[in-house]
């Protein structure tokens, strides 16, 4: 690092944006992701191709540190050992670096070029994501950046307010290839997802608390999804609680399994967030679309602790779904060994019958 802070000012500072990059990223990246994320510039719409460093330029500036993998072109440190020291001397050799590649992805993600919205197509969608390397680390990952930058970085409510940048940034975060040669997978993610329902979805309460000044908490998604509930499948505890507190609708079900907030959070293991749901009112006995209640999710999920907290607020131990499965049932089904002897020990009835028995 010495020797690099010996350099002329621009490959000094060139290196340690790389280094900050491989660092912080939270997977490891392609050379043209690196390149794309260190050609950006703030507050520009669009991305200017004469500002893309040279390969060779940054592996020299770097004076040793990083490689390239030939066979997946990925760029990382030499040693994982330098990535233990980077991340324990992060404040030293870039303080603001969170704060940076926040800034950095999300005006990335507020081009022009994706001021159409989302791709009505496969193909169209997979040639943006060719044309544009960093679309997609930067729309999975901002808001990941983002919780744990020093400050609340200008250009998130710029990217924000543009709708059309959102829903583009949607379909990349969300849309994936459930297997090979299917059909129409860019078109797997809900198409209404707002502002709100993004900033709910990383669990970034200081946005979510200025958008609720404007927004509607109980916005709902082509899903039939509220921020409420994208905040209680990710476990965002915080933001939960300030959208309940905002007047948000608790027991709003989605269109596709009529899971409850309550419902996710227990299929999740969010253990913090049942507990914060059932304390604001939620059903605990609600079912979904199958007869599910969330206790016969926590079953069949294995979910030690939130099984027990459910039975501990008063959960049906013998409550049925529309196949007459009882929790201890989905648990033996799903081999849940230990979920099976929590029932057990809880006095579930070993004998109960499905409906085909």
């Amino acid at each position: 690092m010495i020797r690099i802070e010996g350099q002329v000012a621009d490959q000094e500072q060139l290196a340690k944006q790389v280094l900050a990059w491989i660092t912080c990223a939270k997977r490891p990246l392609t050379t043209a992701e690196l390149q794309h994320a260190l050609g950006v510039e703030d507050g520009e719409p669009e991305f200017d191709n004469e500002n893309l460093p040279q390969i060779g330029h940054i592996i020299s500036s770097c004076v040793g540190l990083v490689t390239i993998d030939e066979e997946s072109d990925i760029i990382r440190l030499v040693h994982y050992t330098m990535q233990e020291y980077f991340e324990r001397t992060q404040n030293r050799w870039f303080p603001d670096a969170e704060t940076k590649i926040t800034e950095t992805c999300v005006t990335y993600l507020s081009f022009d070029t994706f001021g159409s919205g989302y791709c009505q197509t496969d193909s169209d969608f997979e040639e943006r994501l060719r044309l544009n390397p960093l679309y997609e680390y930067a729309a999975k990952n901002w808001g990941r950046h983002a919780q744990i930058a020093s400050t609340t970085c200008t250009g998130v409510e710029e990217f924000l307010q543009k709708r059309a940048q959102v829903r583009a940034s949607t379909q990349a975060l969300l849309a994936y290839e459930i297997w090979s040669g299917r059909n129409v997978y860019s078109q797997e993610f809900p198409k209404d997802f707002t502002r709100l329902h993004l900033a709910a979805y990383f669990g970034l309460y200081d946005i979510v608390k200025l958008l609720l000044d404007s927004d509607i908490c109980d916005l709902i998604d082509s899903y039939g999804r509220t921020p409420l509930s994208w905040a209680a499948v990710f476990g965002r505890e915080a933001v939960v609680k300030l959208l309940i507190e905002s007047g948000a609708e608790i027991e709003t079900k989605d269109k596709d399994w009529g899971r409850t907030p309550l419902s996710w959070a227990a299929r999740q293991d969010r253990e913090a967030v049942v507990k914060l749901l059932l304390d604001k009112g939620a059903e605990i006995e609600k079912k979904d679309n199958q007869g599910q209640t969330p206790l016969s999710w926590a079953a069949r999920q294995g979910r030690e602790a939130v099984v027990k907290l459910l039975l501990d607020k008063g959960a049906e131990i013998e409550k049925k779904d529309n196949w007459g499965q009882t929790p201890l049932f989905l648990a033996i089904r799903f081999n849940q060994e230990a979920i099976v002897k929590l029932l057990l020990d809880k006095g579930a009835k070993i004998e109960a019958k499905d409906n085909h028995s």
